[in-house]
């Protein structure tokens, strides 16, 4: 294995790890304070920053790292849509923008 090669294996380690820091599940406000959900979400906001200055990191690392991920589902993203109740423009997948615009129709 090459040094790039171990390096790439250790960065892709680290990012699986971090990426599975997920603290959210769907009945979330049943049990927890408006205090301690502000702080999942602050940790959430800071993963997501992390992440993707360690994507940013490695394309300076001349790693094939997408520029684009999607909003939901953090893979590789080519589509742009505004989303109406946020006023952003996001990137999807495919699977996840098929998704998102028949929810939108809704």
């Amino acid at each position: 294995m090459t040094p790039k090669q171990k390096q790439w294996k250790q960065r892709a380690w680290f990012k699986f790890r971090l990426l599975g820091f997920n603290l959210f599940t769907s009945d979330v406000n049943q049990f927890l304070t408006p205090d301690e959900i502000a702080d999942l979400y602050e940790i959430n906001r800071i993963v997501r920053k992390l992440v993707d200055n360690f994507d940013k990191g490695s394309r300076e690392l001349g790693f094939n790292v997408p520029e684009h991920k999607c909003y939901l589902c953090r893979k590789s993203a080519k589509r742009k849509i505004t989303i109406p109740y946020h006023n952003t423009t996001e990137y999807f997948c495919n699977k996840c923008a098929e998704s998102s615009l028949n929810s939108l129709k809704e």
